[in-house]
């Protein structure tokens, strides 16, 4: 599979877990964020890795995982380091080259096939787990259908 592949198969599912997200419970949903979190976490390691440092390595510290609605996201600056940006889509004005580290850190093609694969494990344990105890099956296609009208816990 390759990249641009992995990638829309990866935004399909994200989406996908998106609007299946209103029809489950809160329970669920904490559950389904911890393989991403795993994954955002995994991104900072790299990060922090390809980062370029100055004198303070302020850029470098800043480098963390956000959550809005449940769902972690990776950043890197702040208030105090405004400069992120600059350092990484580069300022041609100013002869700032881009140096892109922080789509490196989640490109990284061995470690994001790897990471893509561990995130997959985890999100379909949680899908039979959920399927399961809302009483769901899989059909001919591999997706989950409703079994029962309104089964399960």
């Amino acid at each position: 599979m390759s990249t641009a592949a992995a990638i829309r198969a990866l935004n399909k599912s994200v989406d996908g877990v998106q609007k299946v997200a209103r029809y489950v419970d809160r329970e669920f949903l904490e559950a389904m964020s911890v393989p991403a979190l795993k994954s955002a976490n995994e991104i900072v390691v790299r990060a922090k890795k390809l980062c370029p440092v100055g004198r303070t390595g302020a850029l470098k510290n800043s480098i963390r995982v956000l959550k809005k609605r449940g769902w972690p996201y990776v950043v890197a600056g702040s208030k105090k380091v405004d400069y992120a940006r600059i350092i990484h889509f580069g300022w041609a004005a100013k002869g700032i080259p881009p140096r892109y580290f922080m789509y490196d850190a989640a490109e990284m093609e061995g470690e994001k096939k790897q990471a893509m694969e561990r995130y997959a494990k985890e999100v379909e344990k949680l899908f039979a787990a959920g399927a399961k105890r809302y009483s769901y099956t899989r059909d001919a296609r591999g997706r989950f259908t409703a079994a029962t009208e309104g089964g399960g816990a």
